[in-house]
């Protein structure tokens, strides 16, 4: 049995194997001992006391890492959770309109081939079902160029936002289609050099630029494209829109919990930035977030937390060694 000192028993200091402190001490044989690199390290077993509480979640819940609490995932009206998705409580429908946005970044001159592509890829996604375009909203933006607007040739680049209404007459698996539908950025991004993505809250998009007094100058433009046998016929439909906020089994965060302004959400507690295409408010001024995205920016700022965590232990050692070595200066 290792020589204690004066300690007595050996006491256990978790991570360090150290069995006691102070003159007389003896770190236990064939044990690794106090090392410097221990203690630039993370108490690991600190670390994951407050992890198994995720076992204790039931389906349907997600275990927050800063609040150490079960969250119960939710869905957003119309939909339920199922196997860890969000379903339509109809999953098979017909006449039915979704409402698409999308946003496109041309890193090159094109004019009218955005719209042409796009239109392309929203025929092949749907190919299968009859549909027809409603409604086509085309808002284009020239950063530089003040030729757009005039047909001439560009190479600043162009951002254009393009919304859709689609009309599926025949039965659909709405699953199948809405998904489709969510990946038709992704599968796109890398065509003639543009970037596509899906726009959030396209209404109060359009709505803020268009009351941009910058937006009124000849370096941009925009077109309003109705088909209006396809209104008259189905007009009456309510639209659906697409984006992933609706699709996704998502969090609920109460109004006492975040502030928000025109660009970002910030989770007052925990200093989390959430961006404005990346969260949702429902009519009950709640905030719906994916858990996906919420799980994201809680693990980057929990791995932030303890990186700036070991920094100041770190910070301590050094200082605490800089003083003793100060002291044994004036000693001798």
């Amino acid at each position: 049995m290792p020589d204690t000192g004066t300690c007595g028993l050996p006491y256990d200091f978790g991570p360090y194997n150290c069995a006691c402190l102070g003159p007389g001490c003896a770190v236990p044989e064939g044990i690794p001992g106090v090392k410097i690199r221990n203690l630039f390290r993370i108490d690991e077993i600190k670390t994951d006391l407050k992890r198994p509480a995720a076992q204790y979640c039931t389906n349907g819940q997600f275990f927050d890492l800063f609040e150490n609490i079960c969250r119960n995932v939710t869905c957003f009206p119309g939909r339920y959770l199922k196997d860890d998705k969000c379903d339509p409580l109809f999953p098979i429908a017909r006449n039915i309109r979704y409402n698409l946005g999308i946003v496109i970044t041309n890193e090159t001159g094109l004019w009218n081939a955005t719209e042409q592509i796009l239109l392309r890829l929203l025929e092949d996604t749907v190919k299968n079902h009859s549909v027809g375009i409603t409604n086509l909203l085309i808002l284009k933006y020239e950063q530089i160029s003040k030729s757009l607007c005039f047909g001439g040739p560009s190479d600043s680049k162009m951002i254009t936002y393009v919304a859709f209404d689609l009309f599926m007459k025949s039965n659909i698996n709405r699953n199948d289609l809405e998904q489709s539908l969510l990946n038709i950025a992704e599968k796109s991004s890398d065509k003639q050099g543009m970037d596509i993505h899906l726009a959030s809250s396209f209404p109060e998009l359009l709505n803020s630029v268009l009351v941009d007094n910058d937006f009124k100058n000849d370096s941009h433009c925009w077109k309003f494209e109705e088909n209006r046998d396809y209104l008259e016929q189905y007009g009456r439909y309510a639209s659906t829109n697409i984006q992933k906020q609706i699709i996704c089994p998502q969090l609920e965060l109460d109004f006492n919990q975040f502030e928000i302004d025109g660009s970002s959400l910030l989770i007052t507690k925990h200093s989390i930035k959430i961006p404005n295409d990346q969260f949702l408010m429902d009519s009950n001024n709640k905030i719906r977030v994916c858990v996906d995205d919420f799980s994201s920016f809680v693990t980057k700022k929990f791995l932030k937390f303890s990186k700036e965590y070991a920094l100041e232990i770190t910070t301590i050692v050094c200082t605490c060694v800089s003083l003793f070595c100060l002291l044994l200066t004036f000693i001798t």
